[in-house]
């Protein structure tokens, strides 16, 4: 903990060891050793003591930057595809990826228009050499191809990863409901059309490819998931010259207001479990015994509101200590004792800060420091019942953190 904390805090807390010590071990320093201290960018399995479960398999973004399925129940440790840098622990909601065939776009239930699809030896983006290509053909019109789907009410988000084969510009639509241009050689977005507020994000992916997403609020209803080549920011219906197109890989719908990581599918609907770490009651029942410690969680900014980055608690909601997104902007930290709620505190993180967060507390007060976000202090009175730790998740689904931990210390 920083001086300024200390300054801050009760004199028990100052001195932790003292209070503490008793079972745990001092550090050469005098410092009580981290009971756990886990740094996920630097390792490729978790600790025994973190129970990991997940009913699928999914996929990461692994060190040489290519999209790789993991087995279910298998953690997931990813990596920049660009940097190659470690990102940390992946933790996702369920998700479910609508469209057939992801990969193979030759299969009918993808309508050709004005186009052909060219098998080639491009890697693609989960590094093998088999990409797909549109082949616009002569004629004038739309070049591209389509899959019709059935949505419900509510958000959406369509992704695919592309990359310029004589084309740089490329549309995606989703019927009429959003539409969005993209430069494929600047690696910027055009315009984003449809009902609502449509938005649309474009990411480098590794070796020139790209992955581009277009989030929606879709009604109910047969919609057309397209994607087309353009020549211009609007300019889809052009003559063709019957060799340009676009490489393609990876085609995902899913339900929620940003795209997840990449689902595969073939000729049914996939559907991706959610993440669940755990350090469960067996092993953190006597870690957490004390009623008092010092917690420090370096994140990702969660995806969605409601995002937990930890959740520490009795299994019943009735004890907690938590570090959860609260809105587009805010991160909160919460805690409650015997049901009623002893904290309930705000930061606003800068765009450019990671979340680093460090809690000390016992049964009567707490200090916060939300890294260079400020500090926050105050009472907590009551008696605390934990007994689990929860990495990017609630103690129920939807609210996952949909976002990579970094590191995870608890004294």
């Amino acid at each position: 903990m920083t001086d300024e904390i200390g300054a801050m805090l009760p004199a028990r807390l100052r001195h932790p060891e003292m209070h503490l010590g008793a079972g745990l071990g001092l550090s050469a320093g005098g410092r009580p050793k981290a009971l756990l201290d886990f740094d996920f960018t630097t390792i490729s399995a978790l600790d025994s003591r973190i129970s990991f479960t997940r009913a699928s398999p999914a996929t990461r973004i692994n060190a040489n930057g290519h999209v790789e399925t993991v087995a279910a129940h298998q953690p997931r440790f990813s990596h920049d595809p660009v940097t190659l840098r470690p990102r940390g622990l992946l933790v996702e909601d369920q998700r479910t990826n609508v469209l057939l065939h992801s990969e193979n776009f030759d299969a009918a239930s993808w309508a050709k228009t004005r186009c052909s699809i060219a098998s080639t030896s491009a890697l693609t983006p989960g590094g093998s050499a088999t990409a797909a290509r549109i082949v616009e053909d002569g004629t004038t019109g739309v070049h591209g191809l389509s899959q019709t789907v059935t949505l419900n009410a509510g958000a959406y988000t369509r992704s695919v990863y592309l990359k310029p084969a004589g084309r740089s510009w490329a549309k995606l639509a989703c019927g009429s409901l959003a539409i969005a241009y993209c430069d494929l050689s600047t690696g910027v977005m055009g315009s984003v059309s449809g009902t609502g507020a449509p938005t649309a994000t474009i990411e480098p992916a590794g070796n020139g490819w790209l992955r581009v997403s277009l989030s929606f609020t879709a009604t109910a209803g047969a919609a057309a998931v397209s994607l087309s080549c353009a020549t211009s920011d609007g300019g889809d219906a052009y003559v063709g010259d019957g060799a340009s197109g676009l490489h393609l890989w990876g085609e995902q719908l899913e339900a929620g207001g940003f795209a997840s990581s990449y689902i595969p599918t073939a000729g049914v609907a996939v559907t991706r479990m959610m993440d669940l770490p755990v350090v469960l009651p067996t092993i953190a029942t006597a870690l957490l015994s004390k009623g008092s410690g010092y917690i420090k969680i370096i994140s990702e900014f969660p995806r969605m509101a409601n995002g937990e980055i930890i959740c520490i608690d009795d299994g019943l909601g009735d004890n907690s200590i938590e570090i959860y997104r609260s809105s587009s902007t805010t991160l909160n930290f919460f805690a409650k004792a015997n049901s009623s709620v002893v904290a309930d505190v705000s930061s606003l993180p800068k765009a450019a800060d990671p979340i680093d967060v460090s809690i000390t507390y016992d049964i009567d007060d707490y200090i916060v420091q939300f890294a260079s976000m400020g500090i926050r202090s105050g009472s907590m009175s009551g008696t605390q019942f934990l007994n689990t730790i929860r990495f990017g998740q609630y103690r129920s689904p939807g609210f996952s953190i949909n976002a990579h931990i970094v590191k995870f210390v608890y004294t």
